[in-house]
């Protein structure tokens, strides 16, 4: 079950509720032939699309066929460079270790980078429970954050939002008006 269905009840109620909602649907179409017509556009580009992705399908494989060996090469090469890496088995465990890493520097004000990870972990309400503020740097996990709303696409995260909404949520932040053309 996501964090969305959790947090609002049952996956069928949510999806009923969207699906009701027609400007979103709009929004929803209107966005998603967009995408549609730009990846199109793109692979129009590509002299053999298919030979790439059975290139991508087997880098992912190789990728987790040696996913240990790949995390400790990762691990090994950023710890040379002065990193440091946590490994947590889950999300338990990861939100508490990035919420120790922020209190260890007193950080009250938190930017977070646009991550499904993060969002299917809970870190912003981890963060926010233990007294910090969480900013979103992506504009689309923004306006959403804003809304106190969830990503609805692991690409377009505000994919149900049209300008004139997106224009409201940043009027919302200090009052001062935002034209939807200007976005």
């Amino acid at each position: 079950m996501t964090i969305l269905a959790r947090r609002k009840g049952s996956f069928r109620a949510e999806a009923r509720r969207v699906l009701a909602d027609k400007r979103k649907l709009e929004a929803l179409d209107l966005a998603t032939a967009r995408l549609r017509t730009d990846r199109l556009r793109a692979w129009d580009e590509i002299d053999d699309v298919d030979a790439l992705r059975e290139r991508a399908r087997e880098a992912r494989h190789r990728a987790i066929a040696n996913l240990d060996g790949n995390l400790d090469r990762f691990q090994r090469a950023l710890e040379a460079r002065g990193g440091r890496v946590h490994r947590c088995a889950n999300a338990a465990e990861a939100t508490a270790a990035i919420t120790e890493i922020c209190r260890s520097v007193d950080a009250r004000l938190v930017a977070k980078a646009k991550s499904m990870a993060t969002e299917e972990i809970g870190l912003n309400s981890s963060l926010e429970a233990a007294g910090m503020q969480v900013v979103e740097t992506d504009l689309g996990e923004y306006l959403l954050q804003l809304a106190g709303e969830h990503p609805a696409h692991i690409v377009a995260p505000a994919i149900g939002k049209t300008a004139a909404d997106a224009a409201r949520l940043l009027e919302s932040v200090d009052g001062e008006p935002v034209e939807p053309g200007a976005l």
